[in-house]
């Protein structure tokens, strides 16, 4: 509001600048970011996902056919990941908050290797080479599935195409103030004119900030775009960690 105003104190009017510019400029940059953001989110929803169902089978697995040393043990580097891999995804993506994760994941994969040498019951030894190969398959889901995270978590969209967008929010104002303040000129209504010129504000600030929400849903700096990672714990979590 304040540019037209200026603008139109100034006498500097002018329709140089049609608005129209405004989808090159900021609406087309803005909808590629916000549509690359979002699909990293919704992947990271898909690899939470495996993550719980895998540390679940592993879980289950390891409780049906294993010794009390292993069942024990499972339970603690489930729950020790999951606490790992919530700081790690919160950090974004740091190789040394993530130190911790891929310890917990290789003491997983040592019980699971003392299960198939060592089953909890005689009758169950003809049968580990099958059952040792289901849940091998589902120790590898649990790597890719956090490994994908990582990635996810440490990947951003590229910082041109965000400066760009933010850039081209800034000078906004200072672009199509004489516009408006020709339109306001020309009718004679002010009102109208520095209205549509702050809606037009707001709605690129609301893309710009919907852009900046979205770009990171592990960071906890938008309680209600960010993915909480509480319902994707592993079964039986608040027990495991006690």
């Amino acid at each position: 509001i304040a540019c037209p105003l200026a603008c139109s104190a100034a006498g500097l009017v002018g329709n140089d600048f049609d608005p129209a510019l405004l989808s090159l400029i900021i609406a087309v940059p803005s909808s590629i970011s916000i549509n690359a953001a979002y699909t990293r989110r919704e992947r990271a929803l898909t690899c939470l996902a495996r993550f719980r169902s895998s540390t679940y089978a592993l879980h289950h697995g390891v409780q049906r056919w294993g010794q009390e040393a292993d069942r024990s043990r499972v339970q603690r580097e489930n729950a020790g990941l999951y606490e790992a891999l919530c700081l790690g995804l919160e950090s974004g993506g740091d190789p040394v908050m993530f130190r911790d994760v891929f310890k917990h994941l290789e003491a997983i994969g040592e019980v699971t290797e003392s299960v198939r040498l060592s089953p909890g019951r005689e009758a169950d030894v003809e049968f580990m080479p099958a059952l040792i190969t289901v849940m091998a398959n589902d120790e590898r889901e649990l790597w890719q599935s956090i490994d994908e995270l990582r990635m996810l978590s440490s990947t951003a969209t590229p910082y041109l195409l965000r400066g760009f967008t933010v850039g081209g929010a800034t000078l906004f104002p200072v672009i199509f103030g004489p516009y408006f303040a020709d339109v306001a000129v020309t009718s004679g209504n002010y009102i109208s004119a520095f209205l549509v010129s702050f809606l037009l504000a707001v709605t690129i600030g609301a893309l710009v900030s919907i852009q900046e929400a979205l770009e990171d849903p592990f960071d906890g700096d938008a309680p209600l775009d960010d993915i909480s990672l509480s319902p994707f714990a592993p079964p039986g979590f608040s027990l495991w960690r006690s």
